[in-house]
């Protein structure tokens, strides 16, 4: 349902859930894992063993049934190092759901789903740092009090003098155990709380208690958000058996016997502001685009999911520092020599070509100016001996046996010289035919679109050569 509506708000999303047949699942998880599709809405069904590491966002459309299972979840996202948004969806209404799949099981694994689930449920709606307040779930203490990540370090909830508020929730619960010698739930105490005229009060007279009715200044969602967390704040004890009932602690007594002043929060607020988070790589928007275009075409090509070609770190580093060379290109994170050997002549025209077109950007503190375009590359000594076997009349097959390199290598030193300014006679490449082919080709796809014009050709010439006429056409 879910990826339907996603769908039709296009959206790219499909499903990934067990009532899928096997087939199904692994088309779904293929076709995210290669960047076909940009969302995929799963069950818990979707493995821990899915390697996609550069999934920005992880998003809780339901509460998480544990803590554990929710740090899990959340883990999915920036594993390639670049921050990343989890956002949890949540109302006390989920809870419903949770609790009709913990009643389907056996009596000792409900009281400790129950315990597992109120844990979530106080960490969802709890007003401190929720990287602090993991740490200590799993026995650990964090050294700073604001994570700068998070939604209550970020946009701080505003809280308030819940004294009165408190003294009343405590009391009824005092009051209704008192006369019946017996606790209740949370619902029964808001309704007592609202004046709720229902079958249950009038069969055990609590609309004659002395906290009937004292509430009404805030409605049930209020009184519920406090409730909870008087509970998380140690105020109440809420046991874990299938008929939950409230208990008054030790402190929640203090509070009634000495009063004691309580400060409360108010209901959660989404922030209004994005504020940066440290270490987001700044870079050349545009660029990243088109590189991340060449990324897929060539994880296509292969049956390869994207990232396993570069991450997305890789190409915002591409995007921001603009190598022109193999030696700078060699720098970029993520880049060996079987990956410069194999891609980098590719990533390099693609960068060329970009700014050939579009000013080079320059980042200082996540800000840019525009600069002026890319000079001229300079001929390196390698490149320099290519031109000379090539205006010697060797093949570019030949060129690449005598050097020992790949022949997209050696298209890439001729289309560095051409750049450069030097002569290059095109027919010893490309008949006339071909020319005329790949002239067609950019006219349609346009000059700035080399991966396009290529597939429109069916892949059938190489990156250097098209980037080699792209550079001789827009001389002339």
């Amino acid at each position: 349902m879910v990826a339907d509506r996603l769908t039709a708000d296009g959206v790219k999303a499909k499903p990934y859930h067990a009532g899928l047949d096997q087939k199904d699942r692994a088309k779904n998880q293929e076709l995210f894992l290669r960047d076909e599709v940009h969302v995929i809405c799963a069950t818990i069904a979707f493995g821990m063993g899915i390697n996609k590491s550069n999934v920005r966002f992880v998003i809780h459309y339901d509460l998480p049934k544990n803590i554990e299972g929710y740090y899990q979840e959340t883990g999915r996202a920036g594993r390639d190092g670049l921050p990343s948004e989890c956002v949890l969806l949540f109302s006390a209404g989920d809870v419903v759901k949770q609790m009709q799949f913990i009643d389907e099981k056996s009596a000792h694994e409900q009281k400790i789903a129950r315990e597992q689930l109120q844990q979530m449920v106080h960490y969802a709606e709890c007003a401190v740092c929720r990287r602090s307040e993991l740490l200590r779930y799993f026995g650990e203490n964090s050294a700073a009090e604001n994570c700068g990540g998070c939604d209550n370090c970020l946009s701080p909830r505003s809280t308030f003098d819940g004294t009165l508020a408190a003294q009343k929730f405590l009391s009824c619960v005092y009051r209704v155990r008192e006369s019946g010698g017996f606790g209740v739930g949370m619902n029964h105490i808001i309704e007592v709380l609202t004046g709720a005229d229902t079958e249950k009060i009038r069969r055990w007279s609590h609309e004659k208690l002395s906290t009937y009715a004292i509430g009404k200044e805030h409605n049930r969602q209020e009184w519920g958000a406090i409730g909870r967390e008087l509970v998380r704040l140690g105020y109440l004890r809420q046991t874990t058996e299938k008929f939950s009932v409230l208990e008054l602690t030790e402190e929640g007594r203090a509070v009634l016997s000495q009063r004691k002043p309580v400060t409360l929060t108010k209901p959660v607020a989404a922030p209004e502001t994005k504020i940066h988070r440290a270490g987001e790589i700044s870079c050349d928007e545009v660029l990243f685009e088109r590189l991340r275009t060449v990324r897929k075409t060539l994880a296509d090509e292969r049956q390869l999911p994207a990232y396993i070609i570069f991450s997305d770190v890789s190409l915002r580093q591409m995007a921001r520092n603009y190598p022109l060379n193999e030696k700078d290109f060699s720098r970029i994170s993520g880049v060996g020599e079987k990956k410069l050997r194999e891609f980098g002549e590719i990533f390099l025209c693609e960068i060329a070509a970009h700014l050939q077109s579009s000013p080079r950007q320059i980042f200082a503190d996540d800000t840019f100016i525009a600069a002026a375009p890319a000079p001229k590359p300079h001929l390196n000594t390698t490149t320099r001996e290519t031109l000379k076997y090539f205006q010697a009349g060797e093949t570019v097959e030949s060129i690449a046996r005598q050097r020992s390199f790949a022949t997209s290598t050696i298209y890439g030193h001729l289309a560095t010289a051409i750049e450069a300014g030097e002569k290059i006679n095109l027919n010893q490449l490309l008949n006339e035919e071909e020319q005329k082919q790949i002239a067609a080709a950019f006219a349609k796809c346009g000059f700035g679109n080399i991966v396009g014009t290529r597939e429109f050709l069916g892949n059938k010439f190489d990156y250097g050569l098209l980037r080699i006429f792209r550079a001789l056409a827009q001389k002339k």
